[in-house]
């Protein structure tokens, strides 16, 4: 079985095109993607501040929101997965949840601030750069491999089954 694809999802020789319905109204998946993770970043370091003001869930409304801002975060990654690969989604989101955390956690509950603090929450950033960066390299090496692109960029590829 012979499989075509070209931006669509094919199966058995005829091409389904996937329909992109983003929360975001955009039409773009790997913007929808990147606001989805956006969002969830978001929504896991509330969760990690509500940790810390919970005081150890002794405080029931932080405690709740723990939980419900935990699973309302988490519950967004297999929509990320779709168009993010795992190691990059993994990557974006423990990093920038730790820079996040960290800078909130030094200006709002005063922890303390030092120079080997600050070169390691800019290291964490220039990692997830370079992963980004080395992660593209890999897909223009697959695109200039196959040397089959569309008029719209997608890389058009066969596959025996």
């Amino acid at each position: 079985m012979n499989t075509t694809i070209s931006g669509t999802v094919s199966d058995d020789g005829a091409e389904v095109t996937k329909n992109n319905n983003c929360i975001f109204g955009t039409d773009n998946e790997v913007t929808c993607a990147i606001l989805i993770l956006t969002l969830a970043i978001c929504l896991e370091v509330t969760g990690t501040i509500c940790m810390k003001l919970s005081d150890g869930y002794k405080k029931i409304i932080p405690s709740i929101f723990v939980f419900v801002l935990y699973i309302s975060a988490f519950s967004m990654v297999p929509f990320i997965l779709k168009t993010i690969p795992l190691s990059i989604t993994y990557a974006v989101w423990s990093g920038c949840g730790t820079v996040l955390v960290s800078i909130i956690s030094m200006v709002f509950f005063k922890d303390k601030f030092s120079v080997g603090k600050a070169i390691s929450i800019l290291g964490v950033a220039v990692s997830l750069a370079l992963l980004n960066y080395f992660e593209n390299e890999g897909v223009s090496d697959v695109e200039s491999s196959s040397g089959v692109t569309d008029q719209k960029g997608n890389i058009t590829a066969e596959a025996t089954l």
